[in-house]
């Protein structure tokens, strides 16, 4: 036929057949057979959609082989599909209309999909054997209606099958399936499927649901959901429903309860009306279907337990993946991997590292090996598991990861090239930054990443534990609190350096054996005496009162005030003070400097006033052996002081002092106070020297300068 347009519609009167094969007609009015057939040639033959008609069918629309879609179905005619497998789409344009006539095919397969947010009502003995497709809006069966030869019935997410004019009895070669709402009473037949959910997902049954038996209901499970059925009025079973475990959760089942039906009205039958296929192979869980009549709504629930085992890699190959490669022993016998199992790695399969390329789940993880391990691959230990590190090997994690549990190291080393704050992934996982999540006891982090910063702490057991910064170009800076009252000490080695910035309260020793160990923010070196035998940097105004030991050297920055005041020091490393201006180095304790050969201290900031102090506070008397060498960088326009503390006390510097640069050296004692030199006073340069203040300054040693002032 030719095109047909305009704002009319197209009536077929006669007994004969109208052919239309027109992709371009686009009339607006009514499409209505009265009589004969109306065939269609092209998927565009009817118009639909906004502005357009619906279709009244008394006589025959014939489909043939062509799917078509139009807006709403009226009449009491045939729609017939006599060929081919073509899609009968009607309720286009949020059309609501009814149809009392027959949907079938006389030939080939015809599918039938509505669409559209209204309601379409099928009153006839529909026939069609094609599936029924229910994509939007809903599809009602009035009280003779019936599809009872369609293979599937797909109700999708957010519409409704309404059977509530009469009830719906699946047939026993039917599948029910989707995530949409059935409203009325629902009936199954010995072989028939219901699959709830689209992938995963719920299927709503707003009335009564009755299970025949010799049934199936098939399901899915993903990684925390599963498909289910809620039934808001009864459920009654007869005879014995398959419960079918289609797809099994990633990872595996955990052990717990799936809730598979929930039921707001009477559970009726019991447990023993359901059984279960499709479990796991190989499974060492067990899979019972239990009642639950106790809680708000009453459900219907897959019950997993059992099955968690203690294995140990003794791989065939390097994979660790999930319910597939045997490369563990279930003691004596060779077993997969399932989430939830406890693994352990141990000398006899250190030869073979696992490889990680997907979520692993385990129950824990402990490395208990003399021989080294890597875990590498692009997948990552999850969960609420820790990790524990024993025996004298290392452990290098390349996997990041996001278990929540402990990292424990209790011997060896746990080497990881990236840290992360608490609660981000990283090598070892995202557990919070609560010092309780990493634990050294015995054993030793190592960092080998770029320089970075975490707000993680740690917790130190009775052996102590080791940092590893290990390379000399990275800084890793913890500003977390590391904790411990078991008396265990900390360890810096690595040519790195190690930045503390957290009130760290451990009672043990710290040792920094390697690279720089520095004081910022509000660090702190925990309460016990510290052995430096490499470099200390403090950053920031700060009390150092541990005991001092070893040969390293101790700097303060130009950023505050390092005060000393801890008893029994014996360091004899040197001491450099690189400033602030009215701040430096404080001294309020006799053996705070143990047996320091020199503190130098540098004057950098031009002015008249202030300047590079060493302070010496509350009766102090310095080593004999300890000489101040004061660094005045500029002229006379800027001076270096050594100041006493004020008060009534009587300081004492003992050792010769140097005085170097052209700029001006000064002596003051506090009000009311005395300060003593006893040590020689000497500069080869031009500098001066200038004493003030109120207190009185006592010169007992010999006095050697180039200028005065």
């Amino acid at each position: 036929a030719d095109n047909w347009n305009g704002t009319g519609g197209l009536t077929k009167n006669d007994s004969g057949t109208l052919l239309l094969t027109s992709a371009f007609n686009d009339y607006s009015g009514d499409t209505t057979i009265s009589a004969g057939t109306l065939q269609i040639g092209n998927a565009r033959a009817i118009p639909n959609g906004a502005g357009k008609g619906n279709v009244v069918v008394n006589g025959t629309l014939n489909t043939a082989g062509t799917s078509i879609g139009i807006n709403g179905l009226s009449g009491n005619g045939i729609v017939d599909g006599t060929s081919g497998t073509p899609i009968f789409s009607v309720g286009h344009n949020n059309a609501s209309q009814t149809f009392s006539g027959v949907i079938k095919n006389t030939a080939g397969t015809l599918s039938l999909n509505k669409a559209g947010s209204g309601t379409q009502t099928l009153s006839g003995a529909n026939t069609y054997s094609g599936s029924t497709t229910i994509s939007a809006g809903t599809l009602a069966l009035g009280s003779g209606g019936s599809i009872a030869n369609t293979t599937t019935i797909n109700v999708v997410g957010g519409a409704t099958f309404d059977v509530s004019a009469a009830g719906f009895t699946l047939g026993g070669s039917q599948t029910l399936k989707g995530n949409g709402n059935i409203v009325g009473n629902l009936s199954d037949s010995s072989g028939s499927i219901i699959a709830p959910g689209a992938s995963v997902g719920i299927l709503t049954n707003t009335g009564n649901l009755t299970l025949a038996g010799g049934d199936t209901i098939q399901y899915e499970f993903g990684a925390s959901t599963n498909d289910q059925i809620i039934v808001t009025g009864d459920l009654t079973p007869s005879g014995t429903t398959t419960i079918n475990l289609a797809v099994a959760p990633p990872g595996g089942y955990v052990n717990g309860n799936y809730t598979l039906i929930q039921v707001s009205g009477n559970l009726n039958g019991s447990a023993a009306n359901f059984t279960i296929t499709g479990k796991p192979t190989p499974s060492r869980q067990t899979f019972d279907i239990v009642y639950d009549t106790s809680s708000t709504p009453k459900k219907v629930l897959l019950q997993v337990g059992g099955g968690v085992a203690s294995l140990v890699w003794s791989p065939t190959n390097s994979v660790w993946d999930v319910i597939t490669t045997y490369n563990w022993l279930n003691g004596a016998s060779a077993d997969v991997y399932f989430d939830s199992d406890n693994v352990s790695f141990t000398d006899a399969g250190s030869g073979t590292s696992p490889t990680i390329n997907t979520t692993v789940s385990p129950g824990s993880v402990t490395v208990n090996s003399a021989n080294p391990y890597l875990f590498s691959g692009n997948g990552k230990i999850s969960g609420g598991t820790g990790l524990t590190k024993q025996n004298s090997g290392t452990l290098t994690i390349a996997t990041t990861n996001d278990y929540t549990g402990i990292t424990a190291i209790s011997g060896g080393t746990l080497s990881v090239s990236n840290l992360a704050n608490g609660g981000a992934a990283s090598h070892i996982g995202k557990a919070t930054s609560a010092s309780a999540n990493v634990v050294l006891n015995g054993g030793t982090l190592q960092f080998t990443g770029p320089t970075t910063s975490t707000d993680h702490g740690a917790t130190l057991g009775a052996s102590g534990g080791t940092l590893d910064v290990s390379s000399a170009a990275s800084t890793l800076t913890l500003s977390g609190s590391i904790v411990g009252t078991s008396g265990g000490g900390l360890t810096k080695v690595g040519n790195g350096t190690l930045a503390l910035s957290g009130g760290n309260t451990y009672d043990g020793a710290t040792t920094i054996n390697a690279g720089l160990a520095q004081l910022s923010g509000s660090g702190s070196f925990g309460t016990g005496p510290v052995t430096n035998s490499s470099s200390v940097l403090n950053s920031g105004n700060r009390t150092v009162a541990n005991a001092l030991h070893g040969a390293g050297g101790l700097t303060n920055d130009a950023t505050g005030t390092l005060t000393l005041s801890g008893t029994g020091s014996t360091f004899s490393g040197p001491m450099t003070v690189n400033g602030p201006s009215f701040g430096g180095l404080t001294v309020s304790s006799s053996t705070a400097l143990g047996n320091c050969p020199s503190v130098t201290v540098n004057s950098t900031t031009a002015g008249a006033s202030g300047g590079t102090r060493v302070t010496l506070s509350g009766g102090v008397s310095t080593p004999v052996g300890t000489t101040l060498i004061l660094n005045t960088a500029f002229d006379t326009a800027r001076t270096m002081l050594l100041g006493a503390g004020s008060g009534t006390y009587t300081n004492t510097w003992n050792g010769p002092i140097s005085i170097n640069g052209n700029g001006r050296a000064q002596f003051g004692g506090g009000a009311g106070g005395v300060l003593t030199v006893n040590g020689n006073i000497s500069s080869p340069t031009a500098a001066s020297l200038m004493a003030r203040n109120s207190g009185l300054i006592v010169f007992a040693g010999n006095i050697s300068l180039s200028s005065t002032g």
